[in-house]
């Protein structure tokens, strides 16, 4: 009856096939059911591993193109005196 009903249902898991015999009218316990269940090899199969996204390493800017942008970088001393530094 319990492999009849995990072969017609493959997807159903343990807990299914426990509620689904508990409503066919069975008084049977869960540790009976499990041990039934493990004996006939039901156990499910765990799903594949998905496949890792390989990321491509990006190589970084030289050492001296690093603090080079279209404007040099001030400060602004706004607090006191309104002039800018490096």
């Amino acid at each position: 009856m319990l492999k009849g009903k995990a072969l017609e249902q493959p997807t159903w898991g343990f807990r299914l096939l426990f509620h689904w015999c508990r409503n066919q009218g069975k008084s049977w316990n869960k540790k009976r059911v499990y041990r039934v269940y493990k004996a006939e090899k039901l156990n499910l199969r765990s799903p594949k591993a998905r496949k890792k996204i390989k990321r491509v390493a990006i190589n970084p800017l030289p050492a001296e193109q690093i603090n080079r942008s279209g404007e040099p970088s001030r400060m602004v001393d706004g607090l006191f005196k309104r002039c800018s530094f490096k």
